[in-house]
């Protein structure tokens, strides 16, 4: 199963140490049976689409509870075994155990550019605000560039 696990930017350097994202237990969104039967038009290209945004949203959630945090969201991209997820709340699963750097397909972060709104919608709690800002799709081989980038 894919899941779109939430993060700030500062976890980057715990899951560049590490070589895995942790600790677990965590949520993460996925495309669930519940999903897909909230919204049966949507095709899978979609369904991704809408758990990628949810991530997203939950990464500003959590960069509104840490003011030090660098504004940019953060969303992980990864795939797990179904028998490592169990079902949440509507669009979301717990993920039992850690997920190594090679089951992570990529890292979805906001671009330099849209720190500014990222931050007024931390702020603000307008968290449905960025929904139509892309997020910048990077390869597991670039995370000591996302690192750096952070650490500058």
């Amino acid at each position: 199963m894919r899941v779109y696990v939430p993060l700030t930017v500062d976890r980057l350097r715990d899951i560049e140490s590490s070589s895995s994202v942790g600790p677990a237990p965590f949520e993460a969104a996925a495309v669930t049976a519940a999903r897909r039967s909230d919204e049966p038009a949507s095709d899978d290209e979609q369904l991704e689409f809408d758990a990628t945004f949810d991530a997203a949203r939950r990464s500003l959630e959590l960069l509104a509870q840490d003011p030090a945090a660098a504004y940019r969201r953060l969303v992980v991209a990864a795939d797990v075994p179904d028998s490592d997820v169990s079902p949440a709340a509507r669009g979301w699963v717990v993920v039992a155990g850690e997920i190594p750097l090679s089951r992570v397909a990529a890292f979805l972060v906001d671009g330099p550019d849209a720190m500014s709104d990222v931050s007024t919608a931390a702020l603000t709690m307008a968290y449905d605000a960025l929904d139509d800002v892309p997020l910048q799709w990077f390869a597991v081989g670039e995370l000591s560039t996302l690192v750096a980038e952070a650490d500058a």
